[in-house]
């Protein structure tokens, strides 16, 4: 099974604000982003969860979190929306 998640879909899992305003601006320089993976009951964090990462400008990050639940940082010259796609080990009950 593969569950996939918006930037504000993601906020809200945890708890975090997505309803932020948004600048209609587009921001040029440099931009990164990181995100962390936890277990929605316990908060713990979800380590060696692989996940697949793309930008709104086409490239893709595939990777796998790490033992502290975290994604690679994700790194692009203008702001963009990300798209987090995360893969469930088909053998999981």
């Amino acid at each position: 099974m593969r569950m996939v998640f918006t930037g504000e879909e993601a906020a809200t899992l945890t708890g975090q604000s997505g309803s932020a305003p948004r600048s209609p601006v587009v921001s040029h320089g440099t931009h990164d982003e990181q995100y962390v993976l936890s277990d929605v009951d316990t908060g713990e964090p979800l380590a060696r969860v692989r996940y697949r990462i793309r930008t709104a400008s086409g490239q893709v990050f595939d990777g796998v979190t790490d033992a502290a639940g975290y994604t690679q940082r994700i790194t692009t010259t203008d702001a963009e929306s990300l798209h987090l796609e995360i893969a469930r080990d088909e053998n999981a009950s």
